[in-house]
């Protein structure tokens, strides 16, 4: 038993660890395809897999067993690296990363509810928790996991490499079980992904320099409309097995799920934007990059720790997720105040505390979730409640991408209005972070200059009314305060 929980928990770091291997890196693989613009896609793309797949796991499970799906699961997810490291083009590395988090989904969701299986019930929630906490390391060491494959042999590697852990972590599952007759939602699996296109279509289109493409704005604005009303409906009112928990979105388990919608919104805004403001602004070297990724990242498994060992001693979880709301505020009103104009290199220190508030959040909303659910609704809820984690991983980055990059373009075109070529210089810049570099120092000031602009738009309070982190954070507090507390013991 032990044994087989160790090679899940394998399975979950190696999936976990998918999401955020690109934020180091993304620019780099985007400059080496000379195509940078795209990579609020390849930012998203993983996030798009998995939300499409999250909740379909509860289905798939109850047909062909938890142990079964996951087999399966893992060979997929093994094909889906290959291809991401075989990719010649940023479209195909996109839609491999789509493959890859359409697997990982599953891993992640039924590993954790594999763990009812196989221990007594009243340890089940501390043991889950501690997989959220191995899901939470995953995702934290991804990245810098990433910056050091892409330094020394190459970011191909980053996918490839992980096929034999894979199917390490696959060796010791039961693949016996009896398969049952197949009950998935496909109308709402395909409504819900043209719904999260259609989104991140419309966030890109409202771009300081896409403003001239009204139309589009309109049509993506209205197909967003549609197609989530059209998802909405499926579930709600012709889905014989929606993919959604209708009866328990209605009770605290929707507010747990709304509540990491809100808090990671606002946190992959910031993560996904530290790799690409210290490359702009020339700030130290590709170690300071690191590093300040690692700040933000390490933080978080040594708050869900510290959050799970406080929780088993107090038998209490909703005051500390207040507590570390309170703490993610200050250290965004801190970075978002001291960033727009530039920083010393030691201030990358304030991004810790706010991974360890991150960190304590997750691991006290999950133990609190959890704690709600029963065996039979178990797979369908917990798939459920990572869709929405992976809908605030989704819409934060291409938020904050747009923003930033749309005023950093803005700024470009008005600034090297009278240089010849402009609108190619632009693009080049925008398409490749290091091409800047190859530029003259008066021309490298203005491209700092304009990015910092860029940055200080898209977070300055009075700008833009409000830091959409601090807003998205503070947005989750009525909602924690209305959840009751769950009993323990």
């Amino acid at each position: 038993m032990k044994t087989r929980q160790v090679t899940e928990s394998i399975g979950v770091l190696l999936a976990s660890a998918g999401d955020t291997l690109i934020v180091a890196v993304y620019n780099s693989i985007g400059s080496d395809f000379h195509d940078l613009s795209k990579g609020a896609w390849l930012l998203v793309s993983y996030s798009l897999g998995s939300c499409i797949s999250s909740p379909a796991f509860g289905a798939l499970s109850d047909s062909y067993g938890k142990r079964k799906t996951l087999l399966c699961t893992y060979f997929i997810f093994a094909a889906g690296n290959i291809l991401c490291g075989a990719s010649a083009s940023m479209p195909q590395l996109i839609s491999a990363r789509v493959l890859v988090g359409l697997t990982s989904a599953g891993i992640i969701s039924t590993s954790s509810a594999t763990i009812t299986g196989l221990i007594p019930s009243d340890k089940a929630t501390w043991l889950r928790s501690y997989a959220d906490v191995a899901n939470t390391i995953g995702r934290s060491v991804g990245a810098a996991v990433g910056f050091l494959f892409t330094k020394t042999i190459g970011w191909r590697w980053l996918s490839t490499s992980r096929y034999p852990l894979t199917v390490v972590s696959s060796q010791r599952l039961d693949n016996s079980l009896l398969s049952g007759a197949q009950n998935v939602d496909w109308p709402g699996i395909l409504s819900l992904a043209i719904t999260i296109v259609q989104l991140i279509l419309f966030i890109q289109t409202l771009q300081p320099g896409q403003f001239q493409q009204a139309r589009m704005v309109y049509i993506t604005g209205a197909g967003s409309i549609l197609s989530t009303a059209i998802f909405l409906w499926i579930e709600a009112c012709w889905a014989s097995h929606p993919l959604l928990p209708l009866d328990s979105m209605k009770k605290a388990f929707g507010a747990y799920c709304l509540s990491q919608f809100l808090i990671l919104a606002g946190r992959t805004g910031l993560l996904t934007s530290v790799v690409p403001y210290f490359a702009r602004v020339n700030i130290g070297n590709d170690v300071t990059t690191l590093l300040a990724g690692a700040m933000l990242l390490v933080g978080l498994p040594v708050g869900g720790i510290l959050a799970n060992y406080l929780v088993r001693r107090t038998r209490r979880y909703k005051r500390l997720g207040l507590i570390a709301i309170v703490l993610l505020v200050i250290t965004y009103l801190i970075v978002f105040v001291r960033w727009p104009e530039g920083i010393q290199i030691w201030e990358i220190m304030f991004l810790f505390p706010s991974g360890v508030a991150a960190g304590m959040f997750i691991a006290t909303q999950f133990i609190g979730m959890t704690a709600e659910l029963t065996e039979k609704n178990l797979v369908q809820c917990t798939g459920t409640y990572y869709l929405f984690q992976q809908l605030g991983r989704i819409l934060g980055p291409a938020i904050g991408f747009a923003l930033i990059q749309g005023h950093f373009k803005a700024r470009l075109d008005w600034k090297l209005q009278a240089v010849p070529n402009t609108s190619e210089l632009v693009r080049n810049i925008l398409d490749d972070d290091k091409f800047a570099r190859t530029l003259s120092a008066p021309m490298q000031h203005i491209v700092r200059e304009c990015y910092l602009y860029g940055f200080q738009f898209a977070a300055h309070p009075d700008i833009c009314r409000a830091v959409f982190s601090v807003i998205s954070t503070i947005a989750a507090v009525p909602v924690l305060l209305l959840v009751r507390e769950a009993d323990l013991d």
